[in-house]
């Protein structure tokens, strides 16, 4: 039995093959544990709540946009305000995972904020955005078929134009750097399965950022790709299939900043994550600094 038969957290294809998402590389790169524990053994956590404020965020872009392209004219504001609240209102419901000092808050505290954060930052889209966007796709799933491979790769994206133009939109605590759209692994991916599927690069990709500072703001991003960004990804891709079929899944080092609570839904639970276990005058004390000073 390969690795990929026993994988039990990926979908399938029509024809039966296992079908790997893309930001499952993402996965693998943070954390070898965290991409075992999620699509080997198939264990969901519930998502963190810049996740579910996301998933807010997107249901009023794509319901903003399909308006548009459908009715010619983006929706009220009003009307924006409304999905947002009631996106992440959905998405709260199915389920959260709160750091302690989150749910120190308090649930409804934190339900409160994340509709008023939602709804400010769908309405700056609304306002900035997407009067700019010609939509042709929203949401719309993709596979692509990987001949030889055994998996085929899929994915969504948020919104393709009709000049082919892919667009990314994201939430961010911070407005991204100039060079972002550029080396984004992400929008690449996106113009590898555009490229297979119509046999066109596309012109333009584009990373909308919608950035939660005290008063929320728009940044754009946008770069393009050519036939070596492709190649480059493909042989990217080719390791990452390696590394999964070979179960090399390396842990992420425990002083990297996404091994922690706050990032992490397998953190509390992970035996290779480094926690505090006592503190004093000599600062906290964690069992990997233990070993090390047992060791001199």
């Amino acid at each position: 039995m390969s690795m990929w038969d026993e994988m039990k957290g990926l979908s399938k294809s029509g024809d039966g093959k296992p079908r790997l998402h893309h930001s499952a590389f993402n996965t693998l790169k943070r954390c070898g544990e965290q991409f075992r524990r999620r699509y080997v053994e198939g264990e969901k956590r519930p998502p963190g709540f810049a996740l579910v404020l996301g998933t807010g965020v997107h249901t009023a872009v794509e319901a903003d946009l399909k308006a548009k392209r459908d009715e010619g004219a983006l929706l009220p504001d009003a009307a924006i305000a409304d999905v947002a609240a009631s996106g992440f209102r959905k998405a709260w419901l199915q389920g959260v995972q709160l750091t302690p000092d989150e749910q120190a808050r308090g649930l409804s505290a934190m339900e409160a904020e994340g509709v008023d954060s939602t709804v400010a930052l769908a309405t700056v889209h609304h306002v900035k955005a997407a009067p700019a966007i010609v939509p042709k796709l929203l949401e719309h799933w993709w596979t692509v078929k990987l001949d030889g491979a055994p998996v085929d790769l899929s994915g969504v994206y948020d919104v393709v134009e009709q000049d082919g133009t892919v667009r990314d939109t994201k939430t961010a605590s911070k407005a991204p750097s100039q060079d972002e759209a550029e080396t984004n692994e992400q929008l690449t991916v996106y113009a590898y399965a555009a490229q297979v599927q119509t046999g066109k690069i596309p012109p333009k990709v584009v990373l909308d950022v919608l950035v939660k500072t005290a008063t929320p703001k728009y940044e754009r991003r946008e770069a393009t790709r050519d036939a070596a960004a492709l190649a480059m990804f493909e042989a990217r891709m080719e390791r990452y299939l390696a590394v999964i079929e070979a179960g090399a899944f390396t842990p992420a080092d425990p002083n990297d900043w996404q091994c922690s609570e706050r990032f992490c839904g397998y953190w509390s639970s992970c035996p290779f994550a480094a926690r505090p276990t006592t503190s004093g005058p000599g600062g906290t004390t964690t069992p990997a600094k233990r070993a090390r000073g047992g060791a001199r």
